[in-house]
């Protein structure tokens, strides 16, 4: 099966690991519902049922001591300043390589900006295309289902969509391991490497992709 081929590269990615606000740690790899955002960046918001699978490649992590700037409420903290400022430390994956995969038949018409995770990770996209064999091979650092590999299970979203009659975001989440090493049972021809693939079906409705090709 011939995949349309992403190719995005920054300076720096964070995708951030946790709601701690002073210690901002990165997953080495991004979350389902990051690629799922770019990709709706790229083809549309209404893009769906299409399969996607990702790599990601970084030379080195890195911790950035950041200084934050808060406006107080004075009429509830009489006694404080309009301003105040604390130090949080934002860490960065550096020089990452996103590539994913897809057979999302449809023209790229960018929309916004893209990024890496938080705004300042501003990302070059460029596209190929590339050939996904069924065979099976062995993949890196990548998100799987819990029943392959022995990575570390966490929960990650699946997409974050903004829901206007509430006035806030809605996280779809799901359980998930962050493999170094696994078997896949698909393999892309180019860099002869396994590859896990996911069947985005519609808004959070994301499952393992397991058919013939």
């Amino acid at each position: 099966m011939r995949l349309n081929k992403l190719i995005l590269t920054s300076e720096l990615a964070h995708f951030k690991n946790g709601i701690n606000g002073k210690n901002q740690n990165t997953y080495g790899s991004p979350p389902l519902s990051t690629i799922v955002g770019i990709l709706k960046n790229i083809y549309g918001e209404d893009i769906s049922d299409f399969i996607f699978g990702y790599t990601c490649e970084y030379k080195k992590k890195f911790k950035d001591a950041s200084t934050i700037y808060k406006e107080i409420n004075i009429d509830v903290a009489q006694k404080s300043k309009r301003f105040t400022l604390d130090i949080c430390f934002i860490e960065y994956l550096v020089n990452p390589k996103i590539t994913i995969y897809t057979n999302i038949d449809r023209q790229p018409t960018i929309q916004e900006i893209l990024n890496l995770g938080k705004t300042n990770c501003l990302a070059k996209c460029k596209f190929e295309s590339d050939i996904l064999n069924k065979e099976a091979n062995i993949g890196y650092n990548q998100w799987t289902p819990l029943n392959v590999g022995n990575g570390v299970i966490e929960r990650i979203n699946k997409e974050t969509k903004y829901n206007s009659i509430k006035g806030c975001y809605d996280y779809y989440t799901m359980f998930a391991r962050l493999n170094r090493e696994f078997e896949s049972e698909y393999t892309i021809e180019s860099i002869q490497e396994g590859i896990q693939l996911w069947n985005y079906k519609g808004v959070g409705d994301i499952e393992c992709y397991q058919e013939n090709i």
